[in-house]
């Protein structure tokens, strides 16, 4: 089956033909191939070209290479520049994952300005091959062999299982002009020694090396499908969910012969790298350790692993110079304040009566610092909170968000656990504020 038939058959399955597609071209010959093939099929796209800036007037003139292009041939452009060096090292990444970063946000507007269905990449077997290689060569599990989809949300690769001598054959027979990029001569990144060196010792094993390789990551794809829903069961059978927490149960998964390969599979995608897991795995008797990846904190706890995405920024302390609000909030806790009289006093979980005489204003609601002290309602003596913590086993993750109410002087409350001796209700109390607290 040739290129074109290829690209009929895409778009009969998947019922493209109607509809509206965001082109990505920068002038090579893989995106000019596709540019041809798309007039060709008379699709309705809007071509897209994303200048870099990394390479000079090599950049400015591909750019302008893909503008007359497009007048030439009457299709609608969209473009855009980009200072590359600068977003790399706002986001502290590499100039190939800010760029890659950077194109696809400006797709997804584009497609979403001119109200278009998909997004078309230029992608073929050789880049898939290239990925795979460049993959097992990380040591990186089966997703990462699946390599790239041909779609993927909004976002397809009518070319992915075509070689690329076909797609030059193809520029070839039909005389599109292309540009050359020059960043693709030089071995300086990683897949570029894998397309100039690896690739052409591959193909003189076999001369259909590429288009197999790119035929197993299919293969892998439709496994990947079939694990997943298994490693989906095995979640939701071995994991919870409390208050935004992800707690995973190392009692029972410690147990499975694939325990390793759960916790990659899961920790991966949050951000963990395979030292940090490995770490975790054998560390499981040292509770109390923490890990953090960029976006997410895990607390081996015991039998448990609990991992919670990182806040953004710290609760900002709440702060009341004279009497309290009805009801506010504060780090997830809902407070409902009450003065009641003895009678009403009910000793149940979650409330906590205080000595309203006894607190002197302002009085601020924040987490806890270390050095917190306070005495604990029946102790005759101060108690670091900290060490307070450890007695009522309170792990990391819920004593940097419990509420700690403080006034003037000392601590109030460890809320919702256990107030300071000091605000405890006498016999002499004439005032009794109660706390309701609802996590």
């Amino acid at each position: 089956m040739n290129i074109v038939e290829l690209l009929k058959d895409l778009l009969n399955i998947n019922t493209l033909n109607d509809q509206k597609f965001i082109l990505a071209v920068s002038g090579g010959k893989d995106s000019m191939a596709l540019t041809h093939l798309c007039k060709s099929a008379n699709l309705n796209i809007v071509v897209a070209h994303c200048n870099f800036m990394l390479r000079e007037q090599e950049s400015m003139d591909d750019e302008a290479f893909v503008r007359s292009y497009c007048s030439a041939n009457q299709i609608v452009l969209e473009s855009t520049r980009f200072d590359t060096k600068t977003a790399s090292k706002e986001l502290g990444l590499s100039t190939q994952e800010t760029a890659r970063i950077l194109r696809y946000n400006w797709f997804e507007n584009i497609r979403q300005q001119h109200n278009a269905n998909y997004i078309l990449t230029a992608h073929h077997a050789n880049d898939l091959a290239e990925t795979f290689l460049f993959n097992a060569a990380r040591g990186i599990g089966i997703a990462g062999l699946s390599g790239i989809p041909q779609k993927n949300g909004v976002v397809i690769r009518p070319l992915i299982m075509v070689s690329q001598e076909t797609i030059y054959n193809y520029i070839t027979q039909h005389q599109i002009p292309f540009r050359n990029d020059s960043s693709n001569l030089s071995d300086d990144y990683t897949r570029n020694f894998i397309r100039h060196h690896i690739i052409p010792k591959l193909v003189e094993v076999n001369n259909h090396a590429v288009e197999h390789i790119a035929k197993s990551t299919q293969v892998l794809q439709e496994a990947q499908t079939i694990i997943e829903e298994k490693l989906n069961d095995l979640k939701e059978k071995h994991t919870t969910y409390k208050d935004s927490t992800l707690i995973i149960n190392l009692g029972t998964i410690k147990q499975l012969p694939y325990y390793n390969y759960l916790l990659h599979y899961w920790l991966l995608p949050i951000g963990f790298n395979s030292n940090q897991i490995n770490a975790i795995i054998n560390n499981n008797h040292n509770s109390g350790k923490t890990w953090n990846s960029l976006t997410h904190m895990l607390l081996l706890n015991r039998d448990e692993l609990k991992i919670k995405e990182l806040q953004s920024q710290p609760s900002k302390p709440l702060v009341f110079q004279k009497g309290f609000p009805n009801t506010f909030t504060f780090n997830g806790y809902h407070f409902e304040a009450t003065h009641i009289n003895k009678s009403q006093i009910d000793f149940k979980k979650n409330l906590l009566y205080l000595d309203a005489e006894k607190i002197s204003f302002p009085v601020t609601i924040r987490t806890w610092n270390h050095g917190d002290s306070f005495r604990p309602l029946g102790m005759k003596s101060n108690k670091k909170i900290s060490d307070f913590f450890i007695d009522c086993k309170i792990d990391l993750f819920e004593k940097t968000k419990l509420p700690i109410m403080c006034d003037e002087d000392n601590v109030i409350a460890v809320i919702p656990y256990r107030i300071d001796d000091k605000y405890k209700i006498t016999d002499y109390t004439n005032t009794i504020l109660r706390l309701k607290v609802t996590p």
